[in-house]
């Protein structure tokens, strides 16, 4: 009977030895997770055009000019953007139209295209989309228009500024 007593308690304890190591020994596996912060910027090269002297009511574009001078918008982000453009009067002194009337002395007309020069897009004061859906590093092609003023009273060298901007949709 003792001799049973022991045996049964081994049974006992050996089973309860294996459901203890049975629920001990587990399998793992990691996950491993990354991420990065999102980056939204934009280069334009060769960022400067010269449209050189130009007389009364005379239209020229960037792809007019030798070389051509079309200005690359490069996404170099790593995010999908879209490019907004707006442009400023002159320095020091034509203002640039916002209805595409040539009204008052001094007044020019700016534009731009991403088509190679078949639509063309009125810059204004506030944002104007220039581009959507740009990939990172994807390049919008971008040229210029200038129509200048009917009646010229300001002779100095004009400099417009152009501003890209960049966003995400």
């Amino acid at each position: 009977m003792k001799k049973d007593l022991i045996v049964n308690s081994l049974i006992v304890m050996f089973v309860g030895v294996v459901v203890v190591a049975a629920v001990v020994s587990a399998a793992t596996q990691d996950i491993t997770a990354s991420v990065r912060g999102e980056n939204v910027s934009v280069t334009v090269t060769d960022a400067s055009v010269d449209f050189g002297i130009l007389g009364a009511s005379t239209t020229k574009t960037t792809n007019q000019l030798s070389p051509d001078d079309t200005q690359f918008v490069v996404n170099t982000g790593n995010v999908a953007s879209v490019f907004n453009v707006k442009a400023t009067s002159s320095q020091p002194g034509w203002d640039i139209t916002t209805d595409g009337v040539l009204n008052a002395d001094n007044e020019f007309d700016f534009k731009w295209a991403t088509d190679g020069g078949t639509l063309w897009t009125r810059f204004g004061y506030d944002y104007g989309v220039l581009a959507t859906g740009v990939a990172a590093l994807a390049t919008t092609n971008t040229d210029l228009q200038i129509i200048t003023p009917t009646t010229i009273t300001d002779y100095a060298s004009q400099s417009i500024t152009v501003t890209v901007q960049v966003t995400t949709p």
